[in-house]
Order: structure tokens, then C-alpha cells, then sequence
């Protein structure tokens, strides 16, 4: 069950008065009395800020309503009016545009005129026609759900961006220029000119290049070479990261310190910067740095010691604050920690070196060797090592190469950036003079492009990792971090050893065991209906502990989560999984399934060889040593312990299965149910029907069940009404997923007991 924003904001109500009553008690009536600064956080700090953040993240939900743009999703054609809000992404294929929502009209569906309107939707619209920020647009087209990958979650991606809907190839006329902030379109614009003078004073790749260190846009490069950089471990440098925003503001403090002084040149560096910052589009790496260089700055020009630390606290309090979603950018999770892994680590590392270099070489040669060999060889493996878990977790896949690509290619950066920037500007003010100063960038650009082409030809292939989980990321962390902070090992054993302290480890230990005991076989069949939309994906669990998955008609992630909530903690394998349908949608969820969950065999009720989907599957399940087999109607599965799944009947990627156990049976229908036989459904236990059994069941002869499963998406769940059927006279249980969320059927073979994630009142 999860908590709304108002309890959360309560909860955080309560906490603040505990913090803040009993400190205003002890420092009685004059709330300003010196008192000496404690050197602890007090534990309700930790508590405010959890619920500060919890109720920031469950307020910044989307509700669904009908003025909001996610409601009219999947429900037919819709004309809308909004103003393209960020800079359109060029792709080969399509053009991405932002549209925030201002007035919508539905066209096919009997929602009313929804008159003004929020939210934001994805535009999808074809490459070739001119579209910039601030433009007034009508569109027409169907509003969708953005898509759930396999192996990446572009819903969960648009969310975080706070957009819920997506249009594919849209219709849209322009109906007012400069809709939008007047001085966002004047940046952005200069970002436009800035992409075409690179363009045009440089050739490609070097122009693609110098268009992701300098503005961000790194869409430009090609696939190969993009890949040649994910492989070395140089991504970095193609993106606007810490490093880049760190030089610039180091050029720009101090050019601007020496022409208008140190308060106003700090002051306008720091606008300037802010300005960068924009400009390149505001990613969370860079604002994160922008910010960050901004309190050092200003700091400094206040005479106030910066604590790298503090400062990175605050400025990740504050963005997630604006942004609770951050957490889950990948970008962002790297940026947090490469920089937290310099702070922590970057000082003494370097001292050391230092001392390392002045006992073994002379102190002029260890002058001229402790900045390249501190800023580009130990400084990047610091941040590396930081980001190690997170590269494997994200990716799946690590490389060495890393460890030679960015010594050979960091020293020649600040020349890119700093060449390359003269360059821009000079293409800027005069388009000759800007072709000239790029001769002079142009080389340091072509070495880095073809030193990280050279080096990703030596090992093409990194280290696979397809089974690093979560699990692996926190043990790293915790055993780096314990490291890092537990100086005196004697002293922190005397504290963890105390009775009270071994509380922890032992209610963990005790937890453990219960989830393990719980876990074990219970000697019943278990059938959970998953919530995965209008056709059935059921999980089952054997009298014995044995798990069969049947169907995949499920988001990918979605499909991972589920079964992670109804498997063991130690136990993560399907001993069969029946696969029904081979349509594309009936087997979405299982692409790289065999990644993150050991099965056993999987068993074919349609053709595989039907569609390339399928047929790909096939040949993955087969590369991972799975076996696989075919199952015609009248076939029987032996799930163990005198249990049986048996397909009755299969059509046009329409199946019916018996599950028999003892005196329980159960019917499970997969696609339309219309096409089998009412007698073949009748006299049983459980019946579990898709949507479009809420038809048959209108239909003479209902069928004998005790208890009926309907799989309903909640998109359709208004459908429903239109089959207008009364649930009474069918059966003495109907129970349908959009209300009762995943439902569970277990049984001794004799009674059968029932649970439902949802209850309603």
C-alpha cells in the first residue's frame, strides 16, 4: 500500500516539531543564545529530511485525471495546443519535441472537450522541418503510453522528465513563433547558431565532437564512434560533465578576476556559468557541477574555506528537491558519485603520490610529473572505481581499456575545449575567422577521435556481466565506504560488540531466517494472476517449491518486478516456462529473461519460427543452453507431486490449458476466449479469462466456475460496463485485476483459499 503526500507531509510535521520543540526548550526564551556547535548530526535531522524527501517524491506523482494529457493516452484521436518548451532533438529518423500542454480537444473517444489542460507530451514528428523553442504548435494524433523495453524503460526514462505521454509521427502546424520565455529563446537559439558555425567551420567527426564537449549534443556522432567511446571508458568526454564545467569556470574566474576584479569578476563568472549551464540544456551533471562551482566561487570570494563534502550534500539536497526523480538518472547516479569518490578520496590519494614521487625521484622532475600524473591517470581511476558497480549494473558489460584510453586522451582535452571554444566564437562573429582558429583546434579534436577508434579495435568486446545485480552494488559500496570511514578498527569492534549494537545483526539474522523458512515449500499449489493487462500471465508454484511462468504479455521491467515479489529472495528459477502466443506482444516481457532468472526448460504452444521476435527468442533461449520443446493440444506438463498442466485446445495464438491437482482443477484462457467451446470451461475450480472473456460470459451456458479471474488492463477498464454483465448470476466470485490488482489462489488439492492485493471498501 503506498502512502499519499498528505501523510507523508504530516509525518513530516511531527518529526519538525520533535526536532525543533525540545531545542527551543533547551535554549529557552532567547532562540539566539550563543551555544557551541555540536559536532554530530542529531538522528531526527536524518528523519526530517527522509520525510521531506519522501513526501516531495510522492507529491511530485502524476494523478490521473481529466485535465491532465496521460488520461486521454491509448483512448483514440485527440487535437491538442502547447508550446514546444525544450530545444527539438534531431534524430535520423524522427524529431523529438517536448509540447507542454495548454488546451485538448478528444475526437474519438466520449470524453468531453477538456478545454485547458496539463502535462507534458513527446512529439515524434518527421525529420527535414524546422522547429525551435517557444513555437505554439497544433497537433493531431494518438496520444500513447510510452513503451516498456526489455531491456530499457523509455516509460520510466520519459517519466523522470515528467512526461507520461508520447505521439508517433504526429501532425503538427505551427500557429505562433516565440511562444516561450523571451530570454530562453534567445539562448537557444544562440545554441542554434552555435551547432551550425560548428558545422560549418569543421568537418565531421571533429564538428560532431566539439559539438558534445562545447554545447552538449553529442546526437551527432556516429554509431561506431559512439561506440568506440562507450567501450574505452570515454563516454565522459563527449558529454558535458564536471570536468568541462570545471575548466570553464577556472578560464573564466580568472580572466574576469584580472579585467574587472575579484567581487565582480567572480559575480560574473558565476552568471556566465549559469548561463553555460542553460545553454547546453541542464542536464543533471551539469547543473550538479554548475552549482557546485558556483558555492566554490563564491566562497572564496567571502573568504569561507570550501568543504567539498557539505557542498555536494546541499547541492544534491537541493536538485532533488526540485527533482525528486533524479535519483533514478543514470547521469545523475554517476555524476553524484565520481565527484563524492573525488572529495573523499582525490586529496589523500594525491598526497600520497606525491610522497610516493619526492622519495624516489629528484624534486623538479617530481614538479613537472605530480599534475599529469594526479589530473589525468589517478583522479580518472578514482572516479572510475567509483562508477565501477554502476557501469555493470546499468550496462551490463565492463572493459580495461579504460585504464589506457584516458591517460593517452585527457592531457589534449583542455586544449579541444579551450581551441574549440575560441574557434565557435570566432565563427560567431566572423564565419572566416572561425574556419581559421578551427585549423588550430581541428588536430587535437582528429587525435581523440582516432586514438579512442585505435584503442577500441585492440579489445572490440568487453566483460559481460548479465547477471550483476542490485545486491552486488550495495555490498560495494558498503565494504568501500566502511573502509573508507572506520579508522580505528580496535575501537569500532568495541562499539559493534556491545549487546545493544548486535540487536542489528541479530534481527537481521532473525529475519533472514523467517524470510527463508517462509520461503520453503508449504506442500500447496499456488496460482498468482499477475497484473499485466488484458490477457492472463499467471506464475505458479508447485506442491513441491517448483515455479512455472505461462505467458509473457507483460513490460519487461514490470514482468522482473512481479516475479520478484512472488519468488524466494534465494531462489530466482523457473523450472518451465509455456510460452502460448507468438505474438509480439505475448512474448515482449521474456526478451532477456534468462539474464536475470536461471530457467529450466520453456515449452512452445505456438510456432516460433511464426515472427523474427519469436525466432530470435528462440535462438537466445537456445544460446543459454535452455531447453526447449513443442506442446500440442492434449499434451500434459508434469509440474510434480501428482500435479498436471494440460493444453485442451490451441488456435491462431489462442490457448486453453487445465491445471489439475487432486480434486482442484483450473481453466486458464490465453488470447480470445470466444473461439473454444463453452463445455470446455464448465464444472471447474478457477477459471481465468482475458478481457474478452467478459463477452463469453454474457453468452448462454454460463460456465460452472466457483471463482473467475478476469486479466483487465486498467487502460480498458471502462469497457468493462459496456459487456453489461452482472457478476451474480455467473459465479460466486469475479474477480478482475483492474479493481483486485494480482490475485492468488492456493489449495491443498481439497479447499481453496484466496488473496487479492487490493480490497475494495
Amino acid at each position: 500500500m503506498s502512502i499519499n503526500s498528505r501523510t507523508w507531509l504530516i509525518l513530516l510535521g511531527v518529526s519538525l516539531v520533535l526536532w525543533l520543540v525540545p531545542l527551543t526548550l533547551r535554549r529557552g526564551p532567547n532562540l539566539f543564545t550563543h551555544r557551541p556547535l555540536v559536532s554530530r548530526l542529531p538522528p531526527i535531522v536524518l528523519v526530517v529530511f527522509f520525510l521531506l524527501g519522501a513526501w516531495r517524491l510522492s507529491a511530485s506523482k502524476p494523478i490521473t485525471s481529466p485535465n491532465q494529457a496521460s488520461f486521454y493516452n491509448d483512448k483514440g484521436l485527440v487535437e491538442f495546443v502547447g508550446v514546444i518548451i525544450q530545444p527539438p532533438e534531431v534524430h535520423d529518423t524522427h524529431t523529438s519535441l517536448v509540447v507542454k500542454v495548454e488546451a485538448l480537444t478528444p475526437l474519438e473517444s466520449d470524453e468531453p472537450d477538456a478545454g485547458k489542460i496539463k502535462g507534458q507530451v513527446l512529439l515524434q514528428v518527421m525529420p527535414g522541418k524546422d522547429y525551435h523553442y517557444g513555437q505554439r504548435i497544433e497537433v493531431r494524433g494518438k496520444l500513447q503510453t510510452p513503451p516498456d523495453g526489455h531491456d530499457f524503460s523509455y516509460r520510466d526514462y520519459l517519466a523522470r522528465r515528467s512526461i507520461h505521454s508520447l505521439i508517433s509521427y504526429a501532425h503538427v502546424e505551427v500557429v505562433k513563433e516565440k511562444a516561450g520565455n523571451p530570454i530562453l529563446v534567445a539562448i537557444y537559439q544562440l545554441r542554434e547558431r552555435s551547432e551550425d558555425t560548428l558545422t560549418a567551420i569543421l568537418p565531421s567527426p571533429e564538428s560532431d565532437l566539439l559539438m558534445g564537449i562545447l554545447l552538449g549534443n553529442d546526437r551527432g556522432l556516429p554509431d561506431t564512434l559512439n561506440d568506440a567511446y562507450q567501450v574505452t571508458g570515454t563516454a565522459h568526454i563527449i558529454a558535458i560533465s564536471g570536468f568541462n564545467v570545471a575548466l570553464l569556470a577556472g578560464l573564466v574566474t580568472s580572466l574576469l578576476s584580472r579585467a574587472l576584479g575579484k567581487r565582480r569578476g567572480t559575480t560574473w563568472a558565476v552568471i556566465l556559468l549559469t548561463f553555460y549551464c542553460i545553454l547546453v540544456g541542464a542536464e543533471a551533471a551539469v547543473v550538479r557541477a554548475t552549482i557546485m562551482g558556483s558555492l566554490g566561487m563564491l566562497g572564496a570570494l567571502l573568504g569561507r574555506r570550501n568543504n567539498g563534502l557539505n557542498t555536494l550534500g546541499i547541492t544534491v539536497l537541493g536538485m532533488c528537491l526540485v527533482n525528486p526523480n533524479l535519483p533514478w538518472d543514470i547521469g545523475f547516479q554517476l555524476s553524484f558519485m565520481a565527484t563524492l569518490g573525488l572529495v573523499l578520496y582525490a586529496q589523500p590519494f594525491e598526497t600520497w603520490l606525491t610522497e610516493q614521487l619526492a622519495s624516489r625521484l629528484k624534486p623538479e622532475l617530481v614538479e613537472r610529473l605530480a599534475v599529469p600524473l594526479t589530473q589525468y591517470l589517478l583522479f580518472t581511476l578514482i572516479a572510475q572505481v567509483m562508477v565501477l558497480p554502476l557501469l555493470a549494473f546499468h550496462f551490463r558489460r565492463l572493459s580495461w581499456l579504460f585504464l589506457v584510453a584516458n591517460p593517452l586522451v585527457l592531457p589534449v582535452q583542455p586544449l579541444v575545449m579551450v581551441l574549440g571554444g575560441v574557434a565557435l566564437l570566432g565563427g560567431l562573429l566572423f564565419p572566416g575567422l572561425g574556419r581559421v582558429l578551427g585549423y588550430l583546434a581541428w588536430p587535437f579534436a582528429a587525435y581523440t577521435n582516432r586514438m579512442v577508434t585505435w584503442l577500441a579495435a585492440l579489445a572490440p568486446t568487453s566483460l559481460a556481466l548479465n547477471h550483476f545485480s542490485i545486491a552486488w552494488v550495495i555490498l560495494y559500496y558498503v565494504v568501500l565506504f566502511t573502509l573508507t570511514f572506520i579508522r580505528d578498527w580496535k575501537a569500532a569492534w568495541q562499539k559493534i560488540a556491545k549487546p545493544a549494537a548486535l540487536l542489528v545483526p541479530l534481527g537481521c539474522a532473525v529475519l533472514v531466517t523467517w524470510s527463508l523458512a517462509l520461503g520453503r515449500p508449504d506442500g500447496k499449489l499456488s496460482l498468482v494472476l499477475l497484473p499485466a493487462g488484458d490477457n492472463p500471465v499467471l506464475l505458479a508454484e508447485t506442491p513441491g517449491g517448483r515455479f512455472m511462468l505461462v505467458n509473457g504479455a507483460v513490460e519487461p521491467s514490470n514482468l522482473r518486478t512481479q516475479l520478484s515479489n512472488f519468488m524466494p529472495l534465494t531462489f530466482r528459477e523457473l523450472d518451465s516456462l509455456v510460452i502460448p502466443s507468438c505474438k509480439k506482444d505475448d512474448v515482449i516481457g521474456l526478451v532477456d529473461l534468462e539474464d536475470r532468472i536461471s530457467i529450466h526448460q520453456v515449452i512452445w504452444a505456438c510456432d516460433p519460427e511464426r515472427i523474427q521476435t519469436t525466432r530470435q527468442l528462440y535462438q537466445s533461449f537456445s544460446a543459454a543452453g535452455v531447453d526447449q520443446a513443442h506442446m500440442s493440444p492434449d499434451d500434459r506438463l508434469d509440474l510434480g507431486n501428482g500435479a498436471f498442466l494440460t493444453l485442451q485446445a490451441a488456435q491462431d495464438n489462442n490457448a486453453l490449458f487445465s491445471i489439475i491437482w487432486q480434486d482442484f482443477s483450473a481453466n486458464l484462457v490465453i488470447g480470445d476466449s470466444t473461439v473454444f467451446k463453452t463445455e470446455n470451461l464448465l464444472n471447474t475450480n478457477l477459471l481465468i479469462l482475458p478481457f474478452k472473456g467478459g463477452e463469453m460470459l454474457t453468452a448462454n451456458g454460463y460456465p460452472a466456475a466457483q471463482v473467475v479471474w478476469l486479466a483487465v488492463d486498467p487502460q480498458n477498464a471502462a469497457l468493462i460496463n459496456q459487456t453489461q454483465f452482472s457478476p451474480a448470476p455467473l459465479c460466486s466470485t469475479c474477480l478482475p485485476t483492474d479493481v483486485y490488482g494480482w490475485l492468488r489462489a492456493k489449495t491443498d488439492g481439497q479447499q481453496l483459499w484466496l488473496t487479492a492485493q487490493n480490497v475494495p471498501k
